[in-house]
């Protein structure tokens, strides 16, 4: 035998670890609800839509929504912490707030609580017509039969208001039922709120784990499953973790131990919420496919979304009841398996006392002597460790243990310790000992160590190992001898007591103490026939005491088993209990010299079988009232039993089924090829596994009805793991199956114009790539953009522009291939995908496409309109490289008919210098974003001084731009700002420029070495896409609330190029800062023709002159007359001017004898770094 030999219990799942979980678990929900509401309330003030609105294109997380999350999380953290009064106030916010929007909604009223602590700035651009997705949802949303408009932003959704007000009633009431007694609530009448708390939150998990559920697998489409829960994901994951918080919380408080009764309902409830939820959705969508889709769709569409909404209501609500008494069942039965067991069999004679009761226990024993040799197991003990026969005969032939104990180590979960905990055992073999021993299949043992005594000395040890996995506990073995087998009794958990031949209780052990609630001093010297017994029945007659089982065989001499007697304990309770009587008689007599009694309780026992009767019942009532169909068989597949639903589902009644082959009532095939499907009751009878049934799979009914099903079988096994039977679970499916082909379609599909959409044309495309790179095909790629389709739009609205993208389709389908594909990419954009087509042939098809639609006219409302098309095109061949770089040219060419002058046909190859170019502007585009999110933008300024001799009143800067590459050189901006404008990423990059200048302004000036006392004027450009953008106004405003910038210290420039482009949007935004006061330079001044003429409109503060006039006003004199004149007409205007270019002092002088105000150039200084993040990182 080996040294070691652990039953140490793991330390995952004691109490202590629960206590550990059932804190931190709530209070990291309370957490994670605090950090994200704090986080989306910034979000809000800083205006971060991406942290608002994620993931993009679902509901934003409303500012209420918000609030709601830190208060709920900090009233849960308060009653956590048992704050009481905090947990009261926080959670009755949390009440009052989302009440208030309940009854809001309810009432259509506005209270003016949805935007009090924030500007609105989100949901016009939500709404607006270009951020919303063609394929999202764009009518009212029904939410808890609300309809839900566009909501005002700080409002949450119905859905997510209940959510918030159920975890309020929770927090709420667990924080009153935290009360000190008093006489208006005494603590006996509060027992039912912390039911009722985990209650509500097991609903709000429930629900809130559909939404996520309905995230993760993008229900529907994604636009349109967020839209109708109307939950965003960030206040789901909040309002889940809060839930479970509350549930976890709720379970480690209770009073006592184990399972609570209320659980099981409490599970329930948010089963049936989960479904209510679900079938709330699928009833909105309807009602929104209604409104969006023709009649006749919308009718099929409602056809089958209603009844699918009832059947998962059904059978949510049914799996609900189902959840609940299936855990109501366990609970009770997991109680009452406990004390099931009991002893069959008695000892006849002394000698065999001991084996008998060993044996029939239900704990395995294991006897060593002081050497560790094995002295006897019983057959328990070899089942409980999986123990080979080989090997046990092995020990009981030679007595050698070498192998028996690396055997019983190899079956511990932990033999390292199990290996330690048996050397502490056997190294005292007087001490008695308790532990655990987790064995490797997940059974758990209880292990008992008594010394083994003869007389006065202890010769070893009795181990018992009790299993404590299905707590089923065996009567307790009688006492073989007083002097030799006491400490083998003591061990045992079955109740044991000797009397003498009298019938006085002589001994007893510790579990008949417990079972008949005396101690061993107050049964010594009663008889069996003591009237203080108070036995009855199970019919509840008294039992006279000479009956008992005990006094019978003393007088007969004969056993007396399973007599079922019923007991009153001292404090009044009646246990039952199951005793045999065994006589001891010695050899050569007759007459029994004393009789041991061992008796277990089967007070659980008894409610289970009158528990099980009722069960029986409810599961007969619940087969034929549930909605799918059950058909059970025998081991060779003969029908026993058919619910209604199979019933009518096979067209075969439960009297001519019984009996009959399976495959003769249920009769499949493979909707596709008509073959026979297999029988998945003969697979799962044949391979003791759960099996599914074959997809498409279709039941022949008797009636000659094509039903659609899906089903699973399983096979039916006893109590010893043989197969009896199996059972099949089907439900008609045809509806769904209808549904999910159209699902199908749909996804791959234009709604609009019911063209391939552009997922599905890029899948082919790649394909075609690929072929064509196995020289398996040539292929063309043409990318069409209507000319004048905004025109249009613009003038006639959205139903012109779509029944014109309608009538486009039909006149380009007839002018290609059925085996071509058309597809519809954008707005405006299509792409035909040309098969085994030579470019020649291609050009041919695409001219003909053009002037198709050229010669189209459009008439809508009396008005007619004349549409073009410019079209791209892309030979695809073996040379193709990826998908990504194929559209890449073909926008590109498309691009260039465009810029060629419209209506035209432009061929490009992978080579082009175009092409090229493009693309080396969309690797400008990935560069610049990465250089956003990484901070490798970098702040130079230059030094504007002025011209008039004498002290500065202030410093002039212009903030110029530059970009860090991976080698930390600096790129000047004309490599990288044409591709930021064309692919709009100047205003993002304006705005960086702001907000970090703003960030750093304090310590500007250390930058610069400019004396702090000295005002300082900073000069920002700003591009035409920061003018257009309407939310700019309203982030500078924000920049200069959230940082001490004073406005008169800023100054913007516009280019007379942008200013010009859109005159009156210039001059608002001019004049709107202004107010805050900011002052405005107009750049590039003198560039245009009619720059004179544009000069009265604009507001600003300072002329710019285009340095294209200063750098050669000594050589030009019409250079030097411009300048002349600006400076002239910046006089009378009062106006100051700032000449560019300035690289020496000749050109200075001159533009001061000019009288030019300022002047700014290499000639005054060179640019200096003056912030670079990318540094301090």
């Amino acid at each position: 035998m080996t040294q070691h030999d652990p039953f140490a219990p793991p330390g995952w799942f004691g109490r202590q670890a629960m206590s550990r979980w059932s804190e931190w678990v709530p209070g990291l929900a309370a957490s994670l609800s605090v950090g994200l509401g704090l986080l989306v309330l910034s979000a809000w003030h800083t205006h971060t839509t991406a942290i608002i609105q994620w993931p993009a294109g679902s509901p934003p997380t409303r500012y209420n929504a918000a609030i709601l999350m830190v208060l709920l999380g900090l009233a849960l953290l308060s009653w956590i912490r048992r704050w009481r009064s905090w947990a009261l106030g926080l959670s009755g916010a949390v009440v009052v707030l989302s009440g208030l929007t309940l009854v809001q909604y309810l009432a259509g009223i506005n209270l003016g609580i949805d935007q009090l602590l924030m500007h609105d700035y989100i949901t016009t651009e939500l709404y607006a017509p270009s951020q919303i997705d063609p394929r999202a949802i764009q009518t009212p949303i029904h939410q808890l039969f609300i309809q839900v408009e566009q909501p005002l932003p700080g409002r949450p959704s119905p859905n997510a208001t209940l959510s918030f007000l159920c975890l309020g009633l929770a927090v709420l009431g667990l924080a009153i039922a935290d009360h000190k007694p008093s006489s208006q609530f005494p603590p006996a009448r509060l027992p039912w709120i912390p039911a009722v708390a985990a209650t509500l939150a097991t609903g709000v998990v429930g629900s809130n784990l559909i939404v996520l559920l309905g995230y993760l697998t993008q229900l529907g489409t994604a636009y349109t499953w967020r839209f109708l829960t109307g939950v965003a994901l960030p206040t789901a994951v909040v309002l889940l973790g809060l839930g479970l918080g509350i549930v976890v919380a709720v379970l480690h408080r209770q009073p006592h131990p184990g399972q609570p009764r209320w659980l099981a309902g409490s599970v329930g409830f948010g089963v049936a919420t989960a479904s209510l939820l679900l079938w709330e959705a699928l009833i909105s969508w309807s009602s929104t496919l209604r409104s969006e889709l023709s009649a006749q769709l919308a009718q099929q569409v409602t056809n089958l979304l209603l009844p699918a909404a009832n059947i998962v209501l059904t059978a949510g609500l049914i799996s609900a009841l189902l959840v609940a008494g299936v855990l109501h069942l366990y609970r009770r039965s997991q109680a009452q398996a406990q004390k099931l067991h009991r002893l069959n069999d008695a000892l006849t004679q002394t000698r065999s006392l001991l084996d008998t009761i060993l044996e029939s226990t239900g704990d395995g024993i294991l006897v060593l002597d002081a050497d560790w040799h094995i002295r006897y197991f019983n057959s328990r003990f070899l089942r409980q460790w999986a123990i080979p026969l080989a090997l046990a005969d092995e020990v009981v032939r030679s007595g050698a243990t070498t192998n028996f104990y690396p055997f019983i180590l190899s079956q511990t979960k932990d033999p390292q310790a199990f290996d330690a905990a048996f050397q502490r055992m056997m190294a005292d073999l007087n001490q008695k000992t308790f532990d655990r021993v987790e064995l490797i299949d997940g059974r758990v043992l209880e292990r008992h160590g008594r010394p083994h005594r003869v007389g006065d000395r202890t010769v070893g040890k009795v181990l018992t190992y009790h299993d404590v996995t299905e707590r089923h506990r065996a009567e307790m073995a009688l006492r073989d001898s007083e002097d030799r087998y006491r400490s083998v009794v003591t061990a045992l958990a079955e109740g044991v007591v000797l009397q003498d031949a009298n019938g006085v209780i002589q001994t007893c052990n510790s579990r008949a103490e417990e079972i008949l609630g005396l101690t061993l001093d107050q049964m010594q010297g009663r008889t069996s026939i003591d009237p203080r017994w108070r036995s009855i029945y199970e019919d509840g007659r008294p039992f006279p005491n000479d009956k008992h089982p005990a006094m019978v065989t003393l007088r007969t001499g004969q056993p007396n088993r399973n007599v079922i007697i019923g007991i009153h304990k001292p404090n009044g309770t009646l246990t039952w209990i199951s005793v045999n009587a065994e006589p001891m008689v010695r050899s050569g007599e007759t007459q029994p010299y004393a009789v041991v009694c061992s008796f277990a309780d089967i007070t659980q026992r008894r409610q289970m079988e009158e528990a099980l009767f009722h069960e029986k019942e409810l599961a007969q009532v619940t087969l034929h009232s549930i909605g799918d169909a059950v058909i059970t068989t025998d081991v060779a597949g003969r029908v026993e039993y058919c619910n209604p639903v199979a019933q009518s589902l096979t067209g075969w009644s439960q009297a001519e089924a019984q009996g009959r082959p399976l495959d003769t009532v249920f009769t499949i095939i493979h909707e596709e090829t008509r073959e026979p499907a297999p029988n998945p009751v003969e697979i799962a009878l044949r391979e003791n596994r759960v099996v599914a049934l074959a997809k498409d799979t279709v039941l022949l009914s008797r009636d000659g009805r094509e039903i659609g099903v899906d089903d699973s079988a399983a096979p039916i096994c006893d109590r010893q793991g043989q197969t009896v039977g199996a059972v099949m679970v089907f439900h008609d499916v045809t509806q769904s199956r209808q549904l999910t082909r159209q699902v199908t379609w749909q996804a791959i599909h234009d709604p609009l114009t019911g063209l391939v959409n552009r997922r599905e044309f890029e899948r082919r495309l790649h394909q075609a790539i690929a072929r064509a790179q196995a020289h398996e095909g040539s292929y063309v790629l043409c990318y069409l953009d209507l000319d004048q389709f905004k025109i249009v739009n613009d003038t006639c609205g959205h139903n012109a522009g779509d029944e014109l993208l309608r009538q486009i389709t039909n006149l380009l389908q007839s002018h290609i291939r059925k085996t071509d594909t058309l597809a519809r990419l954008g707005g405006d954009e299509f792409g035909v995908l040309l098969y085994q087509c030579a470019l020649e042939q291609a050009l041919r098809v695409a001219h003909s496409l053009k002037d198709a639609v050229q010669d189209f006219r459009f008439a809508w409302a009396g008005n007619t309109f004349a549409i073009g098309v410019s079209i791209g095109v892309v030979p695809i061949n073996h040379h193709s490289d990826t998908l990504e770089n194929v559209l890449i040219a073909a926008d590109t060419a498309c691009y260039t008919a465009k810029n060629n002058g419209r209506n035209r046909v432009h061929t490009v190859h992978l080579d082009d210098q175009a092409l090229l170019q493009q693309q080396e502007e969309f690797r400008w585009v990935a560069r610049l974003t990465q250089a956003l999110t990484d901070h490798r933008f970098c702040l130079f300024a230059q030094l504007i001084v002025p011209t008039a001799p004498g002290p500065a009143k202030e410093y002039h800067y212009e903030v110029l731009l530059r970009l860090r590459d991976d080698t930390r050189q600096m790129i000047p901006p004309l490599a990288f700002l044409p591709a930021a404008e064309r692919y709009g990423l100047m205003a993002k990059i304006d705005r960086w420029v702001v907000s970090t200048l703003f960030q750093h302004w304090p310590t500007l000036h250390n930058q610069l070495d400019s004396d702090p006392t000295v005002p300082t004027v900073y000069a920002i450009n700003l591009s035409g896409a920061s003018l257009n953008d309407d939310a700019m106004v309203d982030f500078l405003r924000q920049q200069f609330a959230l940082y001490p910038v004073p406005p008169q210290q800023v100054c913007f420039e516009i280019t007379e190029t942008v200013a010009i482009a859109n005159l009156s949007k210039a001059s608002d935004f001019v004049r709107q800062l202004r107010a805050l006061g900011c002052r405005f330079a107009l750049d590039d001044f003198g560039s245009g023709v009619s720059s004179f003429a544009y000069l009265k409109t604009l507001p600003v503060d300072y002329l710019k002159i285009d340095g294209g006039f200063v750098k050669n006003i000594l050589d030009d004199r019409v250079d030097y007359a411009m300048v002349d004149a600006i400076s002239t007409i910046g006089r009378v205007m009062g106006l100051k001017t700032i000449a560019e270019y300035v690289e020496n002092s000749a050109i200075l002088d001159c533009i001061t004898a000019i009288g030019v105000d300022f002047a700014q150039g290499y000639g005054i200084g060179h640019p200096q770094p003056l912030v670079c993040t990318y540094d301090l990182e």
